[in-house]
């Protein structure tokens, strides 16, 4: 990516990002032994609203930093609401405004390969590698291998409770000729979609026991 100096902030990256877990105990298993990362702070607390957890692990740099809740009255996972449907059997490929869809972890480019293989090995399930491209449509993500539309190269892959998590590479610099597209506003929303997507993502969630029959709306 082209170098660009911030003349309002001087931010130094991402300090951290935190989501919401179900089992921290998993959790840690899964960032610690299955990603390699390192945790590096635990908190604990209790308040009139709840007790909980907020643990934080270092990627891998020594600066940047994905850290999660475990709360013990968190509502229960959303696939297409509240997180990425992408692998919830008829769930949208969506999330909900103000939700997080995924987590992207920059990997070096000659190695993406033989990470999504090292993930398999350890019995993860990774997608192919896409090559996202500036095709319209379905078609960005259709190239075999990397050409010179390719902008970024990536592997997903889940969590414990299915946060989506996504590998990836800059494949070539972005110029302002990658910026070409008018923004959508509130405007553009579409209710009646909007609705059946959440009905759909409700349904999806009930049909893999992701919500306890006790919370289930009818």
């Amino acid at each position: 990516m082209a170098a660009f100096t911030n003349t309002e902030f001087e931010f130094g990256g991402i300090n951290h990002l935190a989501l919401t877990c179900s089992d921290m105990q998993r959790t840690v298993d899964f960032y610690t032994n299955i990603l390699g990362m390192k945790l590096v702070k635990t908190l604990e607390f209790t308040h009139e609203s709840g007790s909980g957890q907020h643990f934080f692990f270092d990627v891998g740099n020594g600066r940047d930093a994905i850290a999660f809740f475990w709360f013990e009255d968190a509502p229960p996972p959303a696939p297409g609401i509240a997180q990425s449907g992408r692998w919830f059997p008829g769930a949208p490929r969506r999330s909900a405004i103000g939700a997080m869809d995924h987590v992207a972890l920059d990997v070096p480019r000659d190695k993406i390969e033989a990470y999504r293989d090292k993930l398999r090995a350890k019995g993860i399930a990774v997608t192919e590698v896409v090559n996202h491209s500036d095709r319209p449509g379905i078609a960005q993500y259709l190239p075999a291998e990397p050409n010179e539309d390719t902008f970024v190269r990536s592997i997903y892959f889940q969590d414990p409770d299915g946060i989506t998590l996504e590998f990836a590479c800059w494949g070539r610099p972005l110029t302002e000729a990658d910026v070409v597209h008018e923004p959508k506003t509130a405007a553009d929303l579409n209710y009646e979609k909007q609705v059946e997507t959440a009905r759909r993502a409700q349904a999806a969630a009930e049909a893999a026991g992701l919500v306890p029959h006790a919370m289930q709306t009818h």
